[in-house]
């Protein structure tokens, strides 16, 4: 393929008369700015097409004696990494001190109301929305705020990347927190603390992504968090 001085290569997808272009330009689209000199547009056209199972076509590109084939929807999906989600929300009190529960299965680990997603239909809100009401028996918010985003890569046996969302769930005040009805085969307590007084109850990394969230919710903006394997 033909590129740029600058190593910069412009795709442009034109479609007519039910045909499929694909053309590689030094040109930038409307809105895109950068300084390439220009040089002749190379234009791919398909040199075989059949339709596969899923109804898309299959294409396969000749250019410079080298083929191009686009998988459809399934196949290529199959090629990349698998990741889950969860969605869950970060609690305070009036004081805003973060509210936890601690985990039946490890006494040592403390979660915010949330869980993954378990249904193709579910979005990360509504998986928030439901495992809060099954793990609390509350419904602590009605409108989704983003806080942060956490990706996490493959660890302790979890072979897919996991890509959780943290959504704001409110200041509750003394009345919700003691309607908190905890399901037993998920937690064992509920815990309030200052962020200081949790540095010295959770690993490194929870406690870092609990400061940042924290933080995240009182300057009113949201936070990206990476763990690596070694946090």
């Amino acid at each position: 393929m033909h590129e740029s001085a600058e190593g910069v290569r412009w795709l442009c997808l034109d479609i007519e008369h039910d045909e499929l272009s694909l053309t590689l330009s030094a040109t930038p689209t409307a809105g895109v700015h950068a300084a390439t000199p220009a040089f002749p547009t190379h234009l791919l056209r398909p040199s075989t097409s059949t339709t596969s199972e899923f109804g898309f076509a299959e294409q396969t590109f000749q250019e410079d004696g080298m083929s191009v084939t686009w998988l459809p929807p399934g196949q290529y999906i199959a090629t990349l990494p698998k990741a889950t989600i969860y969605g869950c929300f970060f609690v305070t009190d009036q004081d805003d001190r973060p509210i936890q529960l601690r985990a039946a299965h490890n006494p040592a680990v403390w979660q915010w109301p949330g869980g993954n997603l378990d249904d193709p239909g579910e979005t990360p809100w509504g998986c928030a929305v439901r495992e809060c009401m099954e793990e609390t028996g509350l419904r602590v918010a009605d409108t989704p705020r983003l806080l942060a985003v956490h990706f996490l890569p493959p660890l302790d046996g979890w072979t897919t990347h996991k890509v959780g969302l943290v959504f704001d769930g409110g200041r509750l005040d003394h009345d919700q927190i003691g309607r908190i009805v905890l399901d037993p085969d998920e937690h064992t307590e509920v815990a309030i603390r200052t962020v200081a007084e949790w540095r010295t109850q959770m690993s490194a990394f929870s406690f870092r992504r609990l400061a940042a969230v924290a933080e995240a919710r009182r300057s009113g903006s949201a936070c990206y968090l990476e763990q690596s394997p070694t946090s």
